[in-house]
């Protein structure tokens, strides 16, 4: 379920529990998943997303970003990690194990999307599984 309360720094939020529909003059954020889960039992993250009316500079040839947060038991800068939308809005899935500082920690914790860009959005189909 997206509940709108997971949302923070947004203009304006709507929801029905399957879609979210977010404005933002940038810098939005949409909490995925609390609390703390070990990274080898859930590490699949999908969702779809489109945007509208984003805000670009000339860094967004590809298209417009979205940043992946999380925090974990390890002490290490954790970066956020940045996925660049397709055009076409179709759905994303990637495996977090790819990335060291989620793969190697003992667990994870507060797995978060991230909106840098001014513009609208909308969040369907948000899922982290196995």
């Amino acid at each position: 379920m997206l509940d709108q309360s997971r949302v923070a720094n947004a203009t304006s939020v709507v929801g029905d529990g399957a879609t979210l529909s977010i404005s933002t003059s940038g810098g939005a954020s949409l909490r995925v998943a609390d609390g703390s889960w070990d990274p080898e039992m859930t590490h699949i993250l999908s969702f779809r997303i489109s945007a509208k009316n984003v805000a670009t500079d000339q860094r967004d040839n590809d298209g417009v970003p979205v940043e992946v947060a999380f925090a974990g038991e390890l002490a290490i800068p954790y970066a956020r990690n940045t996925i660049i939308l397709p055009k076409d809005g179709r759905e994303i899935s990637f495996d977090l194990l790819q990335l060291y500082s989620y793969a190697l920690n003992p667990s994870v914790r507060d797995l978060t999307l991230h909106f840098p860009r001014a513009g609208d959005y909308t969040i369907t189909d948000v899922r982290l599984r196995r």
